[in-house]
Formats: C-alpha cells, sequence, structure tokens
C-alpha cells in the first residue's frame, strides 16, 4: 500500500484511500545490511603418501565481522548488529586410484553464533512474539516456546514457522537465558493428565476450574503445568474427593450380561 502523505495517524495504522501510515527513519551514513568490513578465508592441508593411497587432512579457517542486519541499526527491543564470528572446519580424504573417500566437520570448534534475523526485517517488527518468549524463558525449553509461537499461528519476521533453533538465536540476540536444566521441563496439558492418571479432557476442565494449578503464555492459548504441583498432597485430595462424587453410572437390567 502507498504511504499516506500527508500522514493521516500513528506509524503502523491504515488510512483513508488505501494507504498506509509508515514509520520513517532517518538513515543517513548508516552502513549497507550484511556488509561486514572484514572477511577472510584460509586453509590450509597436507598429503601423506600411503603405501596404497594419498592420505589428505585439511583445515578450513573463515572470519566474518560484524554486521548490521538492518538498515536501520536499532539496538532495542532487538539488537540488529550481529557479532563477529570465526569458524573452523575440517575434512580428511583418502585417494586411492580412481577412488576417493572424503569426511568432514563443519564448525569444529562448535561455535554458537547468529547468521541472521528472524524476528525483525526491514518491514516487520513481531512485538508480541519478543514478548512472549521473554515470558517464556527460563523455565520453557525452546521446543516447548517454538510450539506455543506455531500453535499461536505466529511467524517469523520472514514468515517462516518456529523451530527449536530459531527460538535460540532469537533468545541470543535479546541476551535470554536458556531453560535451567535442573528444573524439570513445564507438561501440557495432556501431560499433566498423563502423569495423573485422567483424560485429558477431565485435566483441561480442572484445569479452567482452577483446582489444578496452570498457566497460559497468552490468554486462550494452551495451558502448562508445572509438574512439581501435581504431586503435592492437597491436589491428591482433591482429586481423590471429586472421583468419589462423581455419579457412577446406574446398572440397566434391558443390558445382556455375560458370566
Amino acid at each position: 500500500m502507498p504511504q499516506c502523505v500527508p500522514a493521516a495517524g500513528p506509524a503502523g495504522t491504515p488510512g483513508p484511500g488505501g494507504c498506509w501510515n509508515y514509520a520513517t527513519f532517518n538513515v543517513t551514513g548508516n552502513a549497507m545490511s550484511f556488509a561486514p568490513k572484514w572477511t577472510f578465508t584460509a586453509g590450509v592441508q597436507h598429503s601423506f603418501r600411503l603405501r596404497q593411497g594419498l592420505l589428505t587432512p585439511r583445515l578450513n579457517y573463515s572470519y566474518v565481522g560484524e554486521q548490521w542486519t538492518s538498515i536501520q541499526q536499532s539496538t532495542a527491543p532487538i539488537n540488529d548488529l550481529l557479532g563477529a564470528r570465526s569458524i573452523l572446519n575440517a575434512s580428511l580424504s583418502y585417494d586411492r586410484g580412481r577412488w576417493r573417500v572424503r569426511g568432514f566437520v563443519d564448525n569444529l570448534t562448535d561455535e554458537l553464533y547468529v547468521s541472521g534475523t528472524f524476528i525483525q526485517n526491514e518491514f516487520y517488527t513481531d512485538a508480541e512474539a519478543a514478548a512472549l518468549v521473554r515470558r517464556m524463558v527460563g523455565r520453557w525449553h525452546d521446543d516447548a516456546i517454538a510450539m506455543q509461537l506455531n500453535l499461536l499461528g505466529w511467524r517469523t519476521g520472514t514468515g517462516n514457522h518456529w523451530t527449536r533453533m530459531r527460538v535460540r538465536e532469537l533468545r541470543s540476540r535479546l541476551n535470554l537465558p536458556a531453560c535451567d536444566p535442573t528444573q524439570p521441563a513445564w507438561l501440557t496439558a495432556k501431560g499433566a493428565a498423563r502423569h495423573l492418571g485422567i483424560s485429558p479432557a477431565y485435566a483441561g476442565l480442572l484445569l479452567q476450574r482452577g483446582i489444578i494449578p496452570g498457566t497460559q503464555a497468552v490468554p486462550g492459548s494452551m495451558w502448562w503445568v508445572d509438574p512439581a504441583v501435581l504431586d503435592s498432597p492437597q491436589l491428591r485430595e482433591t482429586l481423590h474427593a471429586l472421583s468419589e462424587r462423581r455419579v457412577k453410572r446406574p446398572h440397566d437390567d434391558r443390558t445382556l450380561r455375560f458370566p
């Protein structure tokens, strides 16, 4: 849609006649996106002649300097600056006659680095998704956060589905901690039902009524349950009392019974 001229409302809102009030930024003097000042690669290899073949180990080193992912060069709420990274790759090949066998390892030192932007790009910023990730980090695993985002129908800034790696890269950019590995992972309503030995539908009803303590990352979304509360004596006594009060189906004398 074309820009409203003059602006007919706050940034990010539609205007009359099919125009849009886009946000404007002064990018004078900013560097181009994904244009690091320094990049270089180097490699070294040596071949060893064996009795019946040739063995060749090789190391490749690459360096990419820091770079901006957005011409806006914003640092908050999401940092558009990608840090410099150094990657070491290794390979080993064996040649014998017309045959060659080659093995390789990329990122030999298992370096963790952010290579792109998923939440924010030149045209779109999903602040709700970033806020949700902020609320869930620390206690939820990245897989669970990705599942929650996908169930809500939210996508990354480039329109992709969420994955564990994309959540991990977003956490890195936001400087957010990973899930505490010493704490048990939160359960879905189905997982809580399995833990308590009840049906998922009954567990969902008890969650809605507040009998089973649970939380929703977003109102109306899926339930999450802290496994620590499921074994509390108070909850177990409540569930036992409810099971005693449930009305049993009366016996029907017209039902044919087999010994």
